[in-house]
């Protein structure tokens, strides 16, 4: 099942801040919303939110626009390399 692009949060740069990270928010055809950290860690890059997201073997994925590494929308786990991860922050509850 193909997921929808995203919605992101109002605000200038594209996503909103919580107390220390950028979030990138990403809502799927399910209406289930994912909120993880905006930074790439592989280029260190506030671009994130402007992924595209989908799946991979049935797990919701966004791919950084960089590097195009996928990572898990639920966890933040990369799935190209395991040692990889976005922070996962909590939904915005009027996002819910």
């Amino acid at each position: 099942m193909a997921l929808r692009q995203a919605a992101r949060a109002p605000r200038p740069t594209g996503a909103p801040r919580t107390r220390s990270t950028e979030a990138a928010l990403f809502r799927d055809g399910d209406g289930e919303v994912y909120a993880v950290g905006n930074r790439d860690p592989f280029s260190g890059a506030d671009v994130i939110a402007d992924g595209i997201m989908g799946s991979r073997d049935g797990v919701p994925v966004v791919a950084s626009p960089m590097h195009k590494q996928e990572f898990d929308l639920r966890t933040g786990a990369c799935l190209d390399d395991p040692e990889v991860s976005l922070p996962v922050l909590p939904v915005p509850p009027a996002l819910r």
